[in-house]
């Protein structure tokens, strides 16, 4: 018996690979006692040149970008709570973006409320999409 209908395979559509990197930044830490510790957390993002990076402890992802010398290849969202994500400029384009407020730290170890920030990412050549999350968790650990 032969089938009702022809069935022609689709070619698969191209993949489209991402690189991503989640890294806490600790603010206080490396900016506020260390003055930035001559670049160490830009070593680290220059060494994997993420497509996209979610950072935690962020206070300022403007400064991170131009003191690394990153914005001319970067694009950066500063979210609420110390998130940020940056992206590639010239392999994405920002789709939209949120954030919503998803925990508070617990009494003893308070130091905010936590939330969880979102881009949506278009990818130039192909046009896929890309849904990323960022989100630092709350205080005290496995308490959220």
């Amino acid at each position: 018996r032969k089938p009702s209908k022809e069935l022609v395979a689709e070619p698969l559509a191209a993949v489209v690979k991402v690189k991503a990197l989640t890294y806490n930044l600790l603010w206080w830490s490396l900016y506020g006692e260390r003055s930035g510790n001559g670049g160490s957390a830009i070593a680290v993002i220059e060494a994997s040149m993420p497509d996209v990076m979610g950072l935690q402890e962020c206070n300022d992802v403007t400064r991170v970008m131009i003191e690394g010398g990153l914005s001319a290849n970067y694009t950066a969202v500063q979210g609420p709570h110390a998130l940020a994500v940056a992206f590639k400029t010239a392999r994405w384009e920002l789709a939209g973006e949120g954030s919503e407020v998803v925990a508070v730290d617990q009494a003893e170890q308070f130091f905010s409320s936590r939330s969880v920030m979102w881009v949506r990412l278009i990818h130039q050549a192909s046009k896929k999409v890309v849904f990323f999350v960022n989100h630092h968790g709350p205080l005290r650990i496995n308490s959220g």
